[in-house]
Parts: structure tokens; C-alpha cells; sequence
């Protein structure tokens, strides 16, 4: 009896050890895959987005001794494309073999995007023709005023009043304009928005939107906007002038929308960046000429400035990039409230035109935020001037109008005065474009250039008139 017990308890215990195995050799077996995956994506994870800026030497001498450029004197897209492409060529010569390394140029500000693990960035820092590699990542998000934010103003009559317009329209003196210059009303004049879209069925804004992109959802080709602001901020640039209130300030002008903006009011400083590069190039043909004169960017990316250097920051580079090419860039001063240095990136930027708000009362808003542009090497004096962005009416996604407050609003006044002056003149360049508007703002502050409102809110007949 005890010899069949033991027995049996034996041939338990093979039993019990055999499915042990068994269970652990499916576990290694099956694991395997997951082992691989976990693997890929940890490769993938450590990967970090970046900036690849080239040296202007490296640029200058490819534009010299060769690589098939054309000569300085050409299009100078053409050239800026060329040479960056070139230099991209020797950086990532050997990188390329890499098949899941995706380059994509940033010609605009002399570079290239790319995600990389960390000892292929201190690889490429120590490149001959790398002049830095700054990491991306950033969010940005519109300039919003905050539900409980308010102003208390006194709303005066202006002294030049026409019914049916906005007091915006008033302050910075359009219907003065439309009277004593007429025809001054931003035809043939293209003008870009990098924002949440537009609604190109708006009767404010229908047949004027000549070109589009979606960066939130590349296929949708037909220009829209899930959030209002963009459609907002391009009424006050250049609504249509209809039976209603007149509420454009250039009214004849053609848009270009870029939507890098989601439905919350959310996007990153990748696809901006890329945004603003399409809109040096829509079609992408240098020949053509189908940029925008004016870019309107009623946002900011996140960020303590003071710990930043313009001289690396990718959107500096960008806007630099976009000036060489005649391309004015507004930006809004962002809603960031008193107090000194509270304008970001790229508002902080020197090349930007930066808007402050002001209300009814011809006063700084209190939400405006206030400057200089403190950064991590040098001060920069910001804002630039300002324009109406208080209770301002424009144009809504389905037809209809409402009031928005905050700088988003006070830079498409800014916006649509510069279609104005480059019509008035064309080929002016964004720096004498800037200049114009400083040097002709009604002062309305402090005594001289301020850090609330810059050179002062914006005058376009004293603009126009000193041309």
C-alpha cells in the first residue's frame, strides 16, 4: 500500500513538473514579440525632435563655390531652398542609412527637423557645418482673454463717426480713410492666417480664400474652422463690406489659411514653424508668386523667455527668414496682464510686429501684456504699437458675428492696415512697413515709446498720408 502511494505521488509531481516547464517555455517563447516591440518602441520613444541650424558659413559657401546653386542675384527662395538642402546633404550623409530617419528641411530659418536619439545630437553639434541643435517640443495655444477679465472703460464717441462701423474701425480712422483716399480697400493684396481655420461660407469671407492647409487633419482641402477665432480674427482683417455693420478693415483682400490650430485652441511649435514655411511657398514653386504679403498670428508658444537666446530661437530664425522674403509677420502681444516682460515667443522676437490691446476708451487693455521682451542675451523693446482688441465684433463660423476681447483681436486691425499700406505702395519692405506704422501711432500712453503700447495706437491716414 505504501509502495502504490508513492507511486502515485511521483508520477504527481512529473505531472505538476512537466506543465511547469511547459508553462515556462510558452512564456519565454510567446514573450518573445513583445520583447522585440518594447524594444522598437524604446528606440522610437528615445528619439527627441529637433532643430539642425546650419552655419551661415556653410551657407555662404555653397552659394559660392558650387553645388550647382544659382547666383545671389535670383530668387532668393530659390537660393535659401538650394543652399539648405545642400549643406542638409554632407550633415545627414551618413544618418541617411538609417531607414526610419525622416529630414524635413526648414529652409526658412536655414535648417532641418528631424528626431534623433541623444548621441546623434552631440554627434551632429560637433559637425564643421552645425552651428547648433535645439531641442522642439513646445505647445503653443491662442491669445484668449480669460472669462474673468474685464476692462471698465469710458466709451467715447470718436470724433470722426460713421454709422455701422466698429469702434475699432473708428480708433485706428478707417471711414476717414475709405473718404479722403478711396480705392484703398486691400485689393489684390494676399494676406496670410496661421489660426484655427476660417469658415470660407461666411458671407464675410466667401470666394476670397485662395489657398488652404490643415495641419490637423491634412485631408480636409476645403477651408474650415472648428474653434471661431480664426474666423474671427480674419472678419476684423478683411470682412467683406455688406448691409450690416462694417467690421473689415481691408475689405477687397484675398486670404490664405493655414489651420495649425485644433478645436481647443491647442498646437505645437513643429507645426507652426512648418505652417509659417508654407506660407513663404503655398505651392510650393518659388517661381510663382503666391506668398502672402502679411501674415496675421494672433498666438504665442510656451516658455519662459528669460531663459531663451533669439539668436537660436527657431521662430526668430523663421521670421528673419520670412523678412528677407518681404513677408511682414504680426504677431499678438499675448493676454498675459501687467507686469513687466510677459510677452513670448515669437512676440518677443525683434523682426515681429507685436500688437498690444487697447478698448473703447482708447486705453491699454488691462489683459494686454506688457514688455520689453526680456531674453536670456539682450532686451528687445516690445511692444511694437497697438489697435483696438476690447468687445471687438467680427465674423463667426456659420454665418453669424460676436465679440471677442484680446490681442488676437487688436493684430488683425494691424493686419489688415498693413494690406492697406502695401497697396498704397507697393514694395515696401516689412521693416519700413513697421517704421510707418511707429512713427505715425497716436500716443496714448506715456510720453514716447512705452511698454504698454509701444509707439501707440495704430493711425492708418497718418500712415497712408506720410507715404
Amino acid at each position: 500500500m505504501g509502495l502504490r502511494l508513492e507511486l502515485k505521488a511521483k508520477r504527481t509531481m512529473k505531472k505538476i513538473m512537466k506543465g511547469f516547464w511547459f508553462k515556462i517555455l510558452f512564456a519565454i517563447v510567446g514573450s518573445t514579440p513583445c520583447l522585440v516591440n518594447a524594444a522598437e518602441m524604446s528606440a522610437a520613444e528615445n528619439r527627441i525632435p529637433v532643430f539642425v541650424k546650419y552655419r551661415d558659413t556653410a551657407m555662404t559657401r555653397f552659394s559660392l563655390d558650387g553645388a550647382n546653386l544659382p547666383a545671389a542675384s535670383e530668387n532668393p527662395q530659390v537660393l535659401m531652398k538650394s543652399q539648405t538642402a545642400s549643406v542638409e546633404a554632407i550633415v545627414f550623409q551618413n544618418l541617411k542609412k538609417e531607414p526610419s530617419l525622416r529630414l524635413q528641411p526648414f529652409w526658412l530659418g536655414g535648417g532641418t527637423f528631424v528626431r534623433l536619439t541623444r548621441s546623434q545630437i552631440q554627434t551632429l553639434r560637433r559637425h564643421e557645418l552645425v552651428e547648433f541643435v535645439t531641442q522642439l517640443g513646445r505647445s503653443a495655444r491662442l491669445v484668449q482673454v480669460p472669462a474673468l477679465v474685464r476692462d471698465h472703460a469710458i466709451d467715447l464717441q470718436p470724433t470722426w463717426y460713421l454709422p455701422n462701423t466698429t469702434y475699432g474701425l473708428e480708433q485706428i480712422r478707417i471711414p476717414e480713410l475709405r473718404v479722403r483716399h478711396q480705392g484703398l480697400d486691400g485689393a489684390s493684396i494676399k494676406v496670410g492666417v496661421i489660426d484655427t481655420g476660417l469658415d470660407a461660407t461666411h458671407p464675410d469671407l466667401a470666394g476670397r480664400v485662395v489657398n488652404y492647409r490643415d495641419w490637423i487633419d491634412p485631408r480636409v482641402t476645403v477651408a474650415r474652422d472648428d474653434h471661431g477665432h480664426g474666423t474671427h480674427v480674419a472678419g476684423t482683417i478683411g470682412a467683406a463690406d455688406g448691409l450690416r455693420t462694417s467690421i473689415g478693415v481691408a475689405p477687397k483682400i484675398e486670404f490664405i489659411s493655414a489651420k495649425a490650430f485644433n478645436r481647443k485652441g491647442d498646437s505645437k511649435d513643429s507645426d507652426l514653424l512648418e505652417a509659417l514655411q508654407w506660407m513663404a511657398d503655398p505651392d510650393g514653386q518659388a517661381a510663382t508668386d503666391d506668398a502672402p504679403k502679411v501674415i496675421n498670428n494672433s498666438w504665442e508658444v510656451d516658455g519662459d523667455v528669460t531663459t531663451f537666446d533669439p539668436a537660436t530661437d527657431p521662430f526668430c530664425l523663421a521670421i528673419q527668414g520670412l523678412t528677407k522674403l518681404g513677408i511682414t509677420t504680426v504677431f499678438a502681444a499675448g493676454n498675459n496682464g501687467r507686469g513687466r516682460n510677459k510677452i513670448k515667443v515669437p512676440g518677443a522676437c525683434s523682426e515681429a510686429l507685436t500688437v498690444a490691446a487697447t478698448d473703447r476708451g482708447d486705453q491699454i487693455a488691462s489683459f494686454s501684456s506688457r514688455g520689453p521682451a526680456v531674453w536670456k542675451t539682450e532686451h528687445v523693446a516690445k511692444p511694437d504699437v497697438a489697435a483696438p482688441g476690447k468687445d471687438i465684433e467680427s465674423s463667426t463660423p456659420g454665418g453669424g458675428r460676436r465679440s471677442r476681447s484680446g490681442t488676437s483681436m487688436a493684430a488683425p486691425h494691424v493686419t489688415g492696415a498693413v494690406a492697406i499700406l502695401l497697396q498704397a505702395k507697393p514694395g515696401l519692405t516689412p521693416l519700413e512697413v513697421k517704421s510707418v506704422l511707429m512713427s505715425t501711432a497716436e500716443d496714448i500712453e506715456a510720453k514716447g515709446f512705452d511698454t504698454d503700447s509701444g509707439a501707440g495706437r495704430i493711425d492708418l491716414v497718418r500712415a497712408v498720408e506720410s507715404l
